[in-house]
């Protein structure tokens, strides 16, 4: 099976229901800056929160994925900026990938699909 990603329908859909409120100068606060982050979270595989909802905390999201291959939930670590630093982001996101990954296998998710949206498939 092959993992579902948000149709570009439904995230118009949403963003057109909700406003996109801006806690700091970080915030993802426009549709163009959230659409240009969402594309570059899909080709890595994860997102990043710098420090767009509070200053001085980061966190790392990956998606956990169902059988069928719907996004069912996803899991994180956070922490200080001093924490989770530029130099050891991405190695951290490696491991929460992992993890991910793990209970998505444990769902009966396909590893073959997995490995293809951590290699940075795209939808």
């Amino acid at each position: 099976g092959n993992h579902r990603i948000l149709p570009a329908q439904k995230l118009n859909d949403i963003l057109r229901e909700r406003s996109l409120p801006r806690h700091n100068e970080n915030t993802l606060a426009t549709e163009k800056r959230l659409k240009t982050d969402l594309a570059v979270t899909i080709k890595r595989g994860y997102a990043i929160d710098e420090e767009e909802d509070e200053i001085g905390y980061r966190c790392i999201g990956v998606p956990v994925f169902a059988h069928n291959g719907d996004v069912i939930g996803a899991i994180s670590v956070a922490g200080t900026s001093t924490q989770i630093t530029s130099e050891n982001v991405h190695p951290l996101a490696q491991r929460v990938k992992s993890t991910a990954a793990s209970i998505s296998r444990l769902l009966g998710y396909d590893s073959q699909a997995l490995s293809q949206f951590a290699a940075g498939h795209t939808a």
